[in-house]
């Protein structure tokens, strides 16, 4: 048990859960009041909780995407992975009918968070937020982020828009991090640039073709060969290239661009996946 430092004591009157997990970590607080509990290695339910979606667990830990060639799959979740995220959603899901919690707060890998807000809105029903945390977050850590959720001013849109980019990385339709964005913007695959506010990414544009580079860049242009041009801050070019494509920007703060800063302050949703090319990543990834 953890015991919230003072100043911290503007919890909401209401139970919450928070989970922190990645592929193969889950950790549950329970938090209420001024305390937060860490529930040690809680027991598994004796039998998988029912629910709709208890059916649509993935297959091998892969799952089609609409944006893929008839027949190809693409990997989010290995096997192992995600019998994980549905056990722990039982888990969670018994925790919450039995002792009638208020609200859900998750964070941890980014792919895992979506999967399991995904099984939990077809069990439970409304949503699940999102903590800016990882894994191995200490309980102060948890409630300092729990308080923050509560008070935090009502963000609608921001928070559609970060709930929109986890399940985009759960299909394999969102680049993370400077040097997957800038790769996607390249090939004109970023429909949507995601920044959190005050986000600055330096590196270098191609004056000729217009290709942006993450350090360490190239001296010269990849794609056709021209000498770079070094910038302390792409994103204003960044978002005219994706403008010019098709696209839209997306400026989010609050808690939600906390989220997003905690891994690099950049990301994109992206127009089809492209699995051969490693660009998508996790926030686990660029957060290293």
């Amino acid at each position: 048990m953890s015991k919230v430092d003072p100043k911290l004591r503007a919890l909401p009157a209401e139970r919450c859960l928070a989970v922190l997990l990645d592929d193969d970590l889950v950790r549950l607080f329970r938090i209420e009041d001024d305390q937060v509990d860490e529930l040690r290695n809680p027991a598994p339910p004796a039998e998988p909780v029912p629910g709709p979606a208890a059916a649509a667990r993935p297959a091998h830990g892969r799952r089609r995407s609409n944006c893929l060639p008839p027949g190809q799959t693409l990997p989010v979740l290995g096997a192992a992975a995600c019998d994980h995220v549905h056990r722990s959603a039982d888990r969670v899901a018994c925790i919450v009918r039995a002792e009638h919690i208020d609200r859900i707060l998750a964070g941890g890998a980014p792919e895992c968070v979506a999967e399991l807000r995904r099984i939990l809105r077809a069990r439970l029903g409304g949503d699940i937020e999102l903590l800016p945390l990882a894994a191995d977050a200490s309980a102060l850590q948890v409630g300092e982020a729990a308080r923050g959720a509560a008070r935090a001013e009502p963000t609608c849109r921001e928070e559609q828009v970060l709930g929109e980019l986890l399940e985009a990385v759960g299909r394999g339709l969102a680049a993370l991090g400077a040097g997957p964005v800038l790769d996607a913007i390249n090939e004109h695959r970023a429909s949507v640039l995601v920044v959190a506010r005050g986000t600055a990414i330096p590196g270098a544009f191609c004056p000729a073709c217009q290709a942006a580079f993450a350090p360490p860049a190239p001296a010269r242009c990849l794609g056709c060969g021209a000498t770079l041009s070094p910038c302390d801050d792409l994103v204003e070019h960044l978002a005219r290239r994706v403008r010019e494509q098709g696209g839209l920007l997306e400026e989010i703060n609050g808690p939600a661009g906390d989220a997003l800063r905690a891994h690099g302050g950049i990301a994109a949703l992206l127009r089809y996946a492209f699995p051969g090319a490693g660009l998508v990543s996790t926030w686990a990834e660029t957060s290293a």
